[in-house]
């Protein structure tokens, strides 16, 4: 599950900027189950299904998709090559009570309903549909040291083509330092910057447990903090 929650915020209009008294709210869903499979000791294959779903104020729109994947090792596994396709689904609609009015089918008409209820129809519009390919290399891999690079190559539908590349170095398999750019070559790209740290410690043969967290700068949007916690079983 992926939930983005904005909060309570000022209802404005051109008559009344600085607000108007009242509240308005605004959140994003995804709620999805994912399966993956090695299919060889090299080849792997995985997928989610998911809803999505968008409201704002007493409006919200609700849709289904599917992501898709491949993950290919090369002989020695030190190399890995990886393709996917995010957001292949339905169209969105935004529904609620706000399309929502009184009518008077003929003005010029004396005595006749004013008070025919109807709806506004608003478009559809589909999600953005997103091409990836992404290779990664494991440059050395020894027991005290281990240091990776990694790059994708992304095709939205709804933006420029960008390029994300990065890298980690990690040390007797525990302690991780990350760094990379993000969306190099997009138009009218906020950002780019993004580092991190993660530790990963073996309570029992099996159980893992990795903290990691990450920076990221996206300019005028300043910046934003991301701590995940993840158990290894």
């Amino acid at each position: 599950m992926t939930t983005l929650n904005y909060g309570d915020m000022d209802v404005r209009t051109e008559e009344d900027p600085g607000g108007t008294g009242e509240r308005f709210s605004a959140m994003d869903l995804s709620l999805g189950f994912v399966y993956a499979n090695n299919l060889t000791d090299r080849f792997s294959i995985g997928g989610q299904f998911k809803v999505i779903r968008e409201e704002i104020w007493h409006m919200a729109a609700t849709t289904a998709a599917v992501d898709l994947g491949v993950l290919y090792f090369t002989t020695n596994k030190n190399l890995s090559l990886g393709m996917s396709i995010s957001n292949f689904g339905g169209k969105m609609q935004l529904a609620g009570r706000d399309v929502r009015f009184y009518s008077d089918p003929d003005e010029t008409m004396y005595g006749n309903n004013d008070q025919i209820p109807a709806m506004y129809e608003l478009q559809h519009w589909p999600l953005p549909l997103t091409f990836r390919v992404g290779i990664a290399a494991n440059i050395i891999d020894t027991r005290s040291l281990q240091v990776k690079i990694a790059a994708d190559a992304l095709h939205p539908s709804d933006n420029s083509e960008y390029i994300n590349i990065g890298g980690e170095i990690g040390l007797f398999e525990q302690f991780f330092i990350r760094g990379g750019m993000r969306t190099l070559f997009m138009v009218d790209r906020e950002g780019g910057l993004s580092v991190g740290a993660g530790l990963k410690h073996a309570f029992s043969p099996n159980l893992k447990v990795k903290i990691d967290y990450g920076w990221s700068d996206y300019n005028r949007l300043t910046y934003i903090n991301m701590l995940t916690v993840s158990l290894l079983y």
